[in-house]
């Protein structure tokens, strides 16, 4: 009896998997999340012995979401001006060499809270150059039918590998150290870069000559400036992060602080985010189905809000565990809704650049407020820090009433 009403409910998730090209590389870019998220959980735990401050904890996360900030506008334009299974190698190429780099330097035992935030960096600069090129890939490998399917497992993809990555990262710290992470890290991008070497064609610019990325970028500014309904996305998106931004940063202290916990309990909390996140992910595209955008962001935003505020107020673990299901699934239904709706306005000759200028105001939402959060709870403690920002978050459900999303019609940007 549960078993239709579940297959239909989740059918429309699943048809682009009938792609071959999208298969692999959706399982490829799977594995290497996983190692990501193995690597985030080593490098922000050992962050809390290196360097005792809860700023410095924060910064971690800074450094990982700063290159999204600076460098996916200029992803972006190289997407959609160039080949973009190159620009997804290089990306791949250079977060390898930075955590080769993080493994050798912690087996020597010889890093320190400044070169592991260096480190990071990079690591996060190859994350940001491939982003927008792998999501402005998507409407190649499937039919704009399924893109909004296509997305949403991108989301998946991202939600499994924190699901699984933080408990294994937190359990590989426990017994072997952080440099056994780094080095977890280092294979799991073996797979994707085989698959995107060999696995996916180079794509032809459909522009008549490649466009310079300067005039790239300049156009796709231009265009997100004139339109209104991507002008009104990127704002909430910026508030959506910035208010956001704590769970994420905070989470070491309150596993180590709150609840008493050590890197095992870190990585179990930032995992059932991760399963709240599958989900959301699972559930976002038939929810979109039924109900508007707008109403959508408006009760997700909420959720997140009282799901930090549950965290802030929590010194119990199952309580903690719970509420991070609960940010995790409605971050990812927020996340989701708008970045479909970002993609659906924009004409796809510029779609790659626009979508990084959505991963850059999200992100840069995201990268200052870690860093807010992190000076909040060095100067008025870790509990206040989380309040103040699940309390703003659940009070921006009322931003839809003075900047609401509007309807979208087609794929192009013709309501400018």
């Amino acid at each position: 009896m549960i078993g239709k009403p579940l297959a239909a409910w989740c059918e429309p998730i699943a048809r682009p998997f009938r792609y071959r090209v999208f298969t692999s590389i959706w399982l490829a870019c799977l594995l290497s999340r996983f190692g990501s998220l193995v690597q985030i959980v080593g490098a922000s735990w050992l962050m809390t012995s290196l360097a005792k401050s809860a700023d410095m904890v924060a910064l971690v996360q800074t450094a990982i979401l700063m290159p999204t900030m600076l460098l996916s506008l200029v992803a972006g334009a190289s997407a959609d001006a160039w080949d973009r299974r190159g620009v997804m190698l290089i990306s791949q190429y250079l977060g390898l060499s930075a955590s080769v780099a993080l493994a050798l330097l912690a087996y020597a035992d010889c890093i320190g809270p400044w070169t592991l935030l260096l480190l990071m960096f990079i690591t996060g600069c190859g994350a940001a150059l491939y982003q927008p090129a792998w999501q402005s890939s998507l409407s190649e490998q499937v039919p704009q039918s399924d893109l909004s399917a296509a997305i949403s497992l991108d989301s998946l993809s991202l939600s499994l590998a924190r699901t699984l990555g933080p408990p294994i990262g937190g359990v590989l710290l426990v017994a072997a150290g952080p440099a056994i992470a780094f080095l977890v890290n280092c294979a799991t991008y073996v797979g994707l870069i085989a698959v995107l070497a060999f696995g996916l064609k180079e794509r032809q610019p459909s522009q008549p000559g490649r466009e310079r990325v300067l005039v790239a970028m300049t156009a796709g500014i231009s265009h997100a400036c004139s339109c209104r309904v991507i002008r009104t996305l990127l704002l909430r998106s910026a508030v959506f992060g910035l208010l956001g931004s704590a769970t994420w940063a905070l989470m070491p202290l309150v596993a180590q602080d709150l609840l008493r916990g050590n890197a095992d309990l870190y990585g179990w909390l930032f995992g059932w985010w991760g399963a709240g996140a599958v989900l959301g992910a699972l559930y976002g595209v038939p929810i979109r189905l039924r109900f508007s955008n707008e109403l959508v962001l408006r009760v997700s935003s909420a959720g997140v809000g009282i799901g930090i505020l549950l965290t802030a107020s929590s010194q119990w673990e199952h309580v903690t565990m719970a509420a991070q299901i609960i940010t995790g699934g409605c971050w990812v239904v927020a996340v989701s809704t708008l970045n479909v709706s970002i993609q659906a306005s924009s004409p796809a000759r510029i779609v790659g650049r626009v979508v990084a200028i959505f991963h850059t105001v999200l992100v840069g939402g995201l990268t200052v407020g870690s860093w807010i959060s992190g000076l909040l709870a060095n100067e008025f403690g870790l509990v206040f820090a989380m309040q103040l920002s699940g309390a703003f978050m659940t009070a921006s459900l009322f931003l839809g009433w003075a900047v609401p999303l509007r309807p979208i019609i087609g794929s192009n940007a013709d309501q400018a």
